[in-house]
């Protein structure tokens, strides 16, 4: 991996607001999305008030003109450019490195700032010396509340929702939507999880625990790092009070190789091995394997039979998406099962 960076020092703006000395170093991962990165700038712009901060960007080898944007409408900005996507882990890692602020603000570059965002995460971590991060109430483009608030995976949460996302037709109907993992609180309130979208997290803790886990290319980094805080001592609370913008999922979406889906449960997998032992995850493991076989064997039959438009043909697809994520589950077992490390060449 190669990447380059502008070096110019960033001058802190003074502080003349009632929360102190303390400057925020705020850490944006771009890759293609030039348009909601130009928002997400603004936004930073325009609302963060008397906060002392500093923005950094890391951009994972965009083609869009991102960096050429930034380059040209935010001078202040201190840019990264990476030579190929390194994942959203060690692209922050990168920021965080480089920082110089007493807290970092992990923030998606499809997520928007409020009035007094940053600020109010500020004085409410500046008044609980034991809060390492804090996220705000997150919303979605049409204003209503996103489920933030999460447990941390155990093996029947992770079989729960693949059984009723991946066991067609009987899924929905044998397991209840498990969003009761997730909740969504009125006033603010500790979780194990908060969402990295939009994180407010403590240097001293970061230092402490160490980076984000960069062998996750996307998804479960938040477990990951909210598990090692509260493992030191450290909480973790969501904070309603103020809010920002957050439209989920943006960039994965713009890559069509990139099974989302996966990613996610395999980054519980790699949670529950790290967090809850070798004997969970290939008990896991094994029950995937039979919940993908049957959606594949399910998807066969239906690619033969054209119901209605390209119906055979979607059919067919979903088979050999499962049959994919069947051999890598597999993969997965047997590394686990022979304590065999993962090979860079495995397809993640």
């Amino acid at each position: 991996m190669s990447s380059s960076l502008k070096t110019d020092p960033v001058d802190l703006k003074a502080v003349t607001s009632g929360v102190g000395a303390t400057t925020v170093s705020i850490c944006i991962v771009n890759w293609n999305t030039r348009n909601l990165l130009q928002s997400c700038l603004n936004s930073v712009r325009e609302t963060l008030g008397d906060v002392a901060y500093e923005i950094l960007v890391c951009d994972n080898a965009s083609s869009d003109g991102s960096v050429e944007m930034v380059e040209a409408e935010f001078p202040e900005v201190r840019l990264v450019r990476n030579a190929e996507n390194v994942g959203f882990a060690r692209a922050n890692n990168q920021l965080i490195e480089m920082s110089c602020g007493e807290y970092i603000l992990l923030l998606n570059s499809d997520a928007q700032l409020h009035d007094g965002t940053i600020s109010g995460l500020v004085e409410f971590m500046s008044n609980r010396p034991r809060v390492a991060a804090c996220s705000p109430m997150l919303l979605n483009e049409g204003g209503r509340v996103q489920l933030q608030c999460q447990t941390f995976p155990n093996v029947l949460d992770v079989l729960r929702v693949a059984v009723r996302q991946h066991f067609p037709p009987f899924g929905p109907y044998l397991v209840r939507r498990a969003s009761e993992s997730r909740q969504c609180p009125s006033e603010s309130a500790p979780s194990e999880i908060v969402s990295a979208a939009c994180m407010l997290i403590r240097k001293a803790a970061l230092d402490e625990v160490g980076l984000l886990n960069d062998k996750l290319l996307f998804y479960g980094e938040e477990a990951d790092f909210c598990f090692r805080l509260k493992s030191r001592g450290w909480q973790v609370w969501y904070v309603p009070d103020v809010s920002a913008t957050h439209l989920i999922g943006v960039s994965a979406r713009q890559n069509d190789t990139l099974d989302t889906s996966w990613h996610l449960l395999r980054g519980k997998l790699m949670f529950l091995n790290r967090t809850r032992g070798r004997a969970s995850l290939i008990a896991c493991t094994s029950m995937l394997m039979i919940v993908f076989s049957w959606s594949m064997i399910y998807s066969v039959p239906r690619s033969l039979i054209p119901w209605g438009e390209s119906k055979g043909i979607g059919s067919l697809q979903i088979a050999r998406q499962y049959f994919r994520r069947l051999v890598l589950v597999t993969q997965l077992l047997i590394q686990h099962l022979w304590y065999i490390k993962p090979s860079n060449n495995i397809p993640t």
